[in-house]
């Protein structure tokens, strides 16, 4: 199957839409395709950093399962269940600790770039997401009690309440990693980023 080419080929960006093509075609590499050649091609923002491209082609690449470079946060869009934007500024924290985090980690736990951590704006679809992540937690939608569940491997982990959501999840996050895969290794808990400057 093939990625037909975009209307809008001259497109520019915004935030993480573009043109971003993947040569080769959308599905997995045939068998005998050279698997090491995947161009994306994205139109930066004016002044912008090609890098995105970088992380937009790993992105595919995760997607698609054939390497993996860092955890991937799963979060939904937002709907009229969700009338604040507090689970989409935490899924960007959450990226944003475990970009962070990487470099250190990379050394310390092998494996870690496999992690799935899912985070979601209400209950509708959030507990069946988070059941299918490593980590997972539901924020509370419109209506709904102030509580949002954290679930671990598919299972309830505990209920987090106040204005130390993301702080909290985040330690179960760290731990979790050093857990599952410090083991094999031995490795201690790394420093994690002081939960007072979350």
């Amino acid at each position: 199957m093939r990625i037909p080419p975009s209307p809008w080929p001259d497109r520019g960006r915004d935030g993480d839409e573009g043109d971003g093509r993947l040569g080769g075609g959308a599905g997995r590499p045939a068998a005998g395709r050279d698997r090491g050649h995947h161009p994306v091609s994205l139109t930066p923002l004016p002044g912008g950093d090609r890098s995105e491209e970088v992380r937009v082609a790993q992105q595919i690449l995760q997607s698609l399962d054939i390497r993996h470079f860092t955890p991937q946060v799963t979060s939904c869009p937002g709907c009229g269940r969700t009338t604040s934007t507090f689970f989409q500024s935490m899924a960007e924290e959450i990226q944003g600790y475990l970009r962070d985090q990487m470099p250190l980690w990379k050394g310390l736990y092998p494996g870690v770039e496999e992690l799935k951590v899912a985070v979601m704006g209400c209950v509708v679809n959030g507990p069946g997401e988070s059941k299918h992540a490593n980590l997972g937690i539901s924020l509370p939608g419109t209506f709904e009690e102030p509580v949002a569940p954290v679930f671990v491997d598919g299972q309830l982990l505990a209920t987090l309440r106040g204005e130390r959501i993301v702080a909290e999840f985040l330690v179960i996050l760290h731990e979790y990693v050093a857990r599952r895969y410090g083991g094999a290794t031995g490795a201690p808990l790394a420093p994690a980023v002081p939960v007072s400057d979350i």
